[in-house]
């Protein structure tokens, strides 16, 4: 496969499991930045992302994923020049896997859609904004369309015979190449001009960094 300004850095986020769950795998970029007209000629400056690829693992019949053969996958894009640069993960079995992807020299973190809804939130202003680009991915499709809010935890969550591994991983590029304020940077986009809703998420989510630590290596600049 060719990958698009391989130069250009990559967010990958995976959404972990052993032996049940399928494991979903996605990658991601931002080639740069467009004016979406909010309407009365308000104009929001936001970044187009443009997904690499989505996978989704499935364990095998009485067996488990093998973390390493994913780590190995990243290892080999790596290999192919492709500048692989973070890497978030849900937080469940998933210290192990970051500390070794840091010694191969990749800034991870956590990052769960399970404790708030702000990153699919985020996918879904871009969507409707026409700045994702993906490659087709039936089971993603089908995922994201049963996606319901659970009127208990006010979370967004699966129908009981469903799943969202994929859709997990898609919503985590997604929101993670939107927050990552050194992609605004790279392109030259002021703070200023970051619309007022997302500033107010990324400082939603710095009050929530204070007593978690969810992702913040992630946020940081290096």
């Amino acid at each position: 496969q060719k990958f698009c300004k391989p130069h250009l850095p990559r967010w990958i986020h995976i959404d972990l499991s052993i032996n049940k769950d399928s494991t979903g795998v996605t990658m991601g970029c931002v080639p740069g930045f467009a004016a979406t007209n909010r309407g009365n000629d308000d104009f929001e400056t936001m970044p187009q992302i443009r997904i690499d690829f989505q996978l989704r693992v499935i364990p095998p019949k009485g067996g488990e994923i093998l973390y390493h053969k994913i780590r190995s996958l990243i290892y080999a894009i790596r290999e192919r020049g492709i500048n692989v640069k973070w890497v978030s993960l849900d937080s469940f079995q998933s210290v192990d896997m970051q500390q070794i992807l840091r010694q191969n020299g990749l800034v991870t973190g956590d990052l769960s859609m399970d404790k708030t809804t702000l990153p699919y939130e985020v996918l879904k202003t871009a969507a409707y904004d026409g700045r994702v680009s993906a490659p087709a991915h039936k089971h993603c499709e089908k995922e994201l369309v049963a996606l319901e809010m659970n009127p208990k935890t006010l979370k967004i969550d699966h129908p009981p015979t469903g799943s969202k591994d994929v859709a997990d991983s898609l919503a985590g590029v997604v929101y993670g190449l939107t927050m990552r304020r050194e992609i605004w940077a790279e392109f030259d986009v002021p703070v200023v001009r970051m619309p007022g809703s997302l500033q107010m998420l990324m400082a939603k989510e710095r009050e929530r960094m204070k007593s978690e630590s969810d992702y913040a290596g992630l946020l940081r600049k290096r």
